[in-house]
Parts: structure tokens; sequence; C-alpha cells
């Protein structure tokens, strides 16, 4: 089974296991997010250049989540704390982020069952 997160771009998107050893929080070892679960996601990217623009839409479109990231969160130690948010309904949730001054992007997709 792939998971609930289907990631595309040049910038990774994959949820954060926070209670998970330190040699698995930049993996992605579950297989379903459920409604009312609390999702906390990081970025993986090559090069990038901060600021990034960051949007979560539910699926039935509206806006979640809008704002800038100054540095992505990776989940690795001493970065940026991942960006959590509370997934209310079933259905499939988009996650866009994209260098503000740049190319890099990455569009995620994340299926609440």
């Amino acid at each position: 089974m792939p998971g609930p997160i289907e990631s595309s771009g040049s910038i990774e998107t994959f949820c954060h296991l926070s209670d998970a050893p330190s040699s698995r929080r930049s993996t992605f070892s579950f297989d379903a997010v459920a409604a009312g679960d609390r999702v906390a996601i990081c970025f993986a990217a090559q090069d990038g250049n901060p600021p990034y623009a960051l949007k979560v839409k539910a699926p039935n479109g509206a806006l979640m989540l809008d704002r800038i990231v100054r540095e992505l969160p990776t989940g690795l130690p001493q970065s940026e704390p991942p960006v959590e948010f509370v997934v209310s309904v079933r259905g499939r949730y988009t996650i866009e982020i994209r260098e503000i001054q740049g190319t890099q992007w990455g569009r995620a997709f994340l299926s609440v069952t």
C-alpha cells in the first residue's frame, strides 16, 4: 500500500513522525490517516531559496492554511518544526508549496479515510 501522501515536483512532501526513533523521523511509515487526526508535514528539497509559499486545501476546495515559510521543516534535528493541521473530514487534501522567488515547487495529495 503506497500510503496516504502522493507527492510530485522538486519539493517533496512527507509526514513527520514525532514519536518515532530519530533514525525514522524523516520517513513515512503509516498507511492511513483518519478524519480528526493531527497531521505533521515536512518537506525535502535539493536546493532552495527561502521563503516559500505554503497552501493546504480541504477536499471541498476551501483554503485551510495559507502561510509563508521562512525555512523548510525537514524533520531532522535543528530544523524548523513540522507544519501541523487537523484533517476534519474524509477526502483528498491538496498541499502546495513553492519558492516565492524561484522555480522549485511541490504538490502533494493527502488521502483521508
